[in-house]
């Protein structure tokens, strides 16, 4: 590849590795593999985010007039939501769901993965899950644990799965409790205690169901959350400013 030529200087490879693409044709899968490479580039040299991420980030829109078998489409979601988990980037989530989201719509295209690639296949799902949690703004795990792919980790990933349901189905006290016994698994994925507490949390707060009461004291809200009732202003001030809830504090 040309990234690889050792005599070009860094400026010309990143300038031919665009112009290829540029120039190619939608037409052709060279298309997608020219992209990647140019986004690995990027990655590689710490210059993804001041040049790229958007892009790289809004993938499906990018390469709507692509034309790509469904398997090409799927390995270069794939590759870009990689790509954005290497830079800690929270946009890999959407990315990786719109990649295994391709396998709930065509079951040829998901039975040629578990036939060939099933490692790749379990690990891609695995990877979603991980990005589930990680990132603050998801908070709908049901739309995730729905999909075909996910539910096939009670076989191929057990520990996973169980990880994932553990936000939907326990109670706050329950929950941290029973996480002890993930450690190994949060210490292998980076996430850490705080983290998987505070998504546990949002997932709660949105699980209220405001139309049958709209209404909450600061004691519901403690409870609710595993918290001491003076820190929930401090609480809702964070989640209002990160989008979670859109709430009125009286």
């Amino acid at each position: 590849m040309i990234k690889n030529q050792k005599n070009l200087s860094l400026n010309a490879t990143f300038e031919q590795l665009l112009n290829l693409f540029l120039v190619l044709s939608n037409d052709t899968p060279l298309k997608s593999t020219s992209f990647i490479e140019f986004a690995k580039f990027l990655n590689e040299r710490g210059q993804l985010k001041q040049v790229a991420i958007c892009q790289v980030r809004d993938i499906n829109k990018l390469s709507n007039d692509w034309k790509l078998t469904k398997s090409e489409r799927y390995e270069l979601y794939v590759e870009c939501a990689k790509i954005l988990d290497k830079e800690g980037d929270s946009g890999a989530f959407s990315v990786y769901y719109q990649a295994i989201k391709l396998f709930d719509e065509d079951q040829n295209l998901r039975d040629q993965y578990m036939k060939n690639k099933k490692s790749s296949y379990q690990s891609e799902a695995e990877k979603l899950v991980i990005n589930a949690i990680k990132s603050p703004e998801i908070v709908n795990f049901e739309e995730v644990i729905a999909l075909e792919a996910i539910q096939d980790l009670k076989k191929t990933s057990k520990e996973i799965f169980d990880f994932v349901d553990l936000f939907t189905k326990k109670e706050i006290d329950v929950f941290k409790k029973d996480l002890a016994s993930y450690k190994k698994l949060m210490d292998e994925h980076v996430v850490t205690m705080e983290m998987a507490i505070q998504k546990k949390q949002y997932v709660a707060i949105c699980s209220l169901d405001l139309a049958e009461k709209s209404t909450y004291t600061f004691k519901e809200i403690a409870t609710l959350l595993g918290i001491d009732i003076d820190d929930v202003e401090e609480w809702c001030i964070d989640a209002i400013t990160n989008n979670i809830i859109d709430a009125r504090i009286n």
